[in-house]
């Protein structure tokens, strides 16, 4: 099970869908649903779940990454149930949160309880539109993060890297095999340099990169983007391609992908999520700069926040991260603000000051 869990919002797009649900009114569709209970069984449902759970996330076109996580975190819980002797369309919200804290016990992080939260949320829902249940036994459980389910929520500080602290995450590749140093180097590229999301990095195929134009087509869930990194990232890519070759096996549809695995288990095979994760924790591990309850989605962070620095202005970094809403980009104007403008210093009583203008009257 992953214990590992980011502080800041934003992350991997599964992550984004899976978010908790407000639990709404019923709706006429919702009324047409629950008349078909004579047509389904428990046992029917129970054993095709994700048929009906997949109109109940991300209004109903979820992605492949996030039918997975929402399936595994299901079975999790109905294996969960059947160990315990619970029987799952009879649960109540204390049999739920025994497992949330079986959970816990185990070291999982609030980040990924949070997720099996959602997850179990949205399994009842579709159970209780299917009028299988009355009442969806995880509508009252909070978010365990402590998030407050509210549209403008209070902004907290996050935390970011560097572009000195970047190149010494890298620099903890330099001893390593010239593949292993310039693909997790390429890694930091991606996510540091050019603000890549983790599930965006692992999607990429040889085929999304134009070598003509220097630009790399992003494959997400519902679009498709294109980016246009800088030169060093290119020659890193560059680089990392020559070591790598190109006897890589492709995959259903013909697709190579970009960024492989090393491990004996999976090697040259697509890199995944935990793979991703385990070279970046690693490295910043070594360096020293591993941050205690974040992702390695900070670096999506710290790209935001370094190019404010570096530009001053806002919509760069929207278009650069690919935000479709200003106000996703403002929070990475607020530490170089706090930095820079000590807001504050208009409300200075003057103390120094003054005591300051006093030695220069003595003469000291």
């Amino acid at each position: 099970m992953d214990t590992k869990g980011g502080t800041v919002s934003d992350t991997q797009s599964w992550e984004l869908e899976m978010e908790t649900e407000q639990p709404q009114a019923e709706t006429q569709s919702d009324a047409d649903s629950a008349s078909t209970k004579d047509s389904i069984t428990e046992e029917e449902f129970l054993e095709n779940y994700l048929k009906f759970l997949v109109k109940s996330i991300a209004k109903g076109r979820p992605s492949s990454d996030t039918i997975v996580s929402y399936d595994t975190t299901i079975r999790l819980y109905l294996s969960w149930c059947r160990d315990n002797e619970v029987e799952p369309m009879r649960a109540r919200e204390s049999d739920i949160r025994k497992y949330l804290d079986s959970l816990e016990k185990k070291g999982g992080s609030k980040s990924t309880i949070a997720l099996k939260v959602a997850g179990i949320r949205a399994f009842y829902s579709s159970a209780a539109k299917l009028g299988l249940i009355k009442k969806n036994p995880c509508r009252d459980i909070e978010d365990p993060r402590g998030r407050r389910r509210k549209a403008f929520e209070e902004q907290k500080p996050f935390k970011f890297y560097t572009v000195d602290q970047m190149k010494e995450v890298c620099a903890i590749f330099e001893t390593e095999p010239p593949l292993v140093r310039w693909r997790n180097t390429l890694v930091i590229c991606l996510m540091g340099v050019e603000g890549l999301r983790n599930i965006e990095i692992i999607r990429l195929n040889d085929n999304d990169v134009d070598w003509e134009e220097k630009s790399i087509f992003i494959r997400r869930a519902k679009k498709a983007e294109k980016i246009c990194p800088c030169a060093e990232t290119f020659q890193v890519l560059e680089r990392y391609l020559k070591e790598r070759g190109s006897n890589i096996f492709p995959e259903d549809g013909g697709l190579i992908p970009l960024l492989v695995s090393l491990s004996p288990r999976n090697f040259k095979g697509r890199m995944t999520r935990n793979g991703l994760r385990g070279i970046v924790n690693k490295a910043l591990e070594k360096s020293g700069l591993k941050i205690k309850g974040a992702s390695c989605h900070v670096f999506r962070h710290s790209c935001g926040t370094n190019l404010f620095r570096e530009t001053k202005d806002l919509k760069t970094v929207q278009q650069t991260l690919r935000q479709t809403a200003a106000s996703a980009s403002i929070q990475y104007t607020s530490p170089q603000k706090q930095i820079e403008k000590r807001p504050t210093a208009s409300l200075a009583l003057g103390i120094t000051k003054k005591d300051e203008d006093e030695k220069k009257i003595k003469g000291e």
